[in-house]
């Protein structure tokens, strides 16, 4: 992985903190203290100063009441609503999702 490369996912690892830090309500302060680690240690990281190991990420996902999944989600700032939506779908009747589906995609192709 080039160096850009790794910026760049330095980057996106340190927005996902900050996003879900913030919607745990949590400040830097308070986040470096749960995982155990000195009072700007999350600061640092989200002002990319360094590389976050494997496992803080894991701390960081228990602190903020987050699962690794929606952590790592593609559309991590929409995870509740996609999961909400696909359980709404996932209820209808079989005959019901085809025809969502149909007319999902005429309105994609519009």
């Amino acid at each position: 992985m080039s160096n850009k490369n790794i910026k760049k996912s330095n980057a996106d690892l340190a927005e996902r903190v900050a996003f879900f830090r913030a919607k745990a309500g949590l400040s830097c302060s308070e986040l470096s203290g749960r995982i155990d680690k000195s009072t700007n240690y999350i600061n640092r990281f989200e002002y990319l100063k360094f590389n976050i190991p494997a496992y803080v990420i894991y701390d960081i996902c228990e602190a903020c009441d987050v699962t690794v999944e929606e952590f790592f989600s593609n559309d991590y700032k929409h995870y509740e609503d996609n999961q909400q939506l696909a359980s709404t779908i996932n209820k209808m009747p079989f005959e019901m999702r085809k025809q969502l589906l149909t007319f999902v995609d005429m309105v994609n192709k519009k």
